[in-house]
């Protein structure tokens, strides 16, 4: 794992693209951010089942302020 505090391994690409040039990027909003850089570092920190979760649970938050389509 990087020394890196700030851009550790599980948040950079083998390409060496980082999770937060792709958040700017996109112009993503605070939990469609989250949401992809739990995603994209799934199963690298932690369980894999556990950074899914998480994405998901911010997922939901953005569907909730959603308006409804009728």
């Amino acid at each position: 794992m990087s020394a890196d505090l700030i851009n550790p391994d599980y948040y950079v690409s083998s390409s060496g693209l980082k999770v937060y040039e792709v958040i700017e990027a996109f112009k993503l909003g605070f939990y469609e951010g989250t949401a992809l850089a739990y995603i994209l570092r799934s199963g690298k920190k932690g369980p894999a089942k556990d950074d899914l979760r998480k994405a998901i649970w911010n997922l939901e938050r953005i569907i909730a302020t959603l308006p409804d389509e009728d």
